[in-house]
């Protein structure tokens, strides 16, 4: 899953939810990534347009934050801002050369980041006898992590 996965989710969880409260929860509520888009609109048609005009191949305010750049100062989304300045801090947030804060909204609950769908599993060398922590149920001895970054070295 990736950028087009979520704006797809994206746009189904706009439906009924006031576009104030989405820009604020996207602005405040989520980890910034390096794959970016911002999209301007007044309504939620206009957004979903952008959406859509992005999905079908346009990516006008799209990017890619270089790996390892330090974050950019903090830039707040306001009540009233024109379609221009909202342009210039979307373009100036998808190349990382700000981060965003929002006096817009609340908070409201919408789809997360997609992981990665990897596995890494451990093997234990010997069987475990005891667990360590005391349970009810049947001890796991296997490890699922669900790895949120591409290509992680570590």
């Amino acid at each position: 899953m990736g950028l087009r996965s979520y704006v797809e989710r994206m746009s189904a969880a706009l439906e009924g939810r006031a576009l104030a409260d989405v820009a604020h929860t996207l602005a405040v509520g989520r980890e910034p990534q390096r794959v970016r888009l911002a999209v301007v609109g007044e309504s939620a048609s206009e957004v979903r347009r952008g959406w859509d005009d992005y999905l079908a191949g346009g990516q006008d305010l799209t990017g890619r934050v270089p790996p390892g750049k330090r974050r950019g100062p903090m830039r707040t989304l306001l009540p009233g801002q024109s379609a221009a300045e909202l342009a210039e801090l979307g373009a100036a947030w998808v190349a990382g050369k700000c981060e965003l804060d929002s006096q817009l909204g609340r908070p409201v609950s919408l789809p997360t980041y997609p992981f990665a769908r990897k596995r890494f599993w451990i093997a234990l060398e010997q069987p475990v006898d005891t667990p360590a922590i005391s349970t009810n149920g049947p001890v796991e001895r296997e490890v699922t992590i669900l790895s949120l970054l591409e290509g992680f070295d570590g």
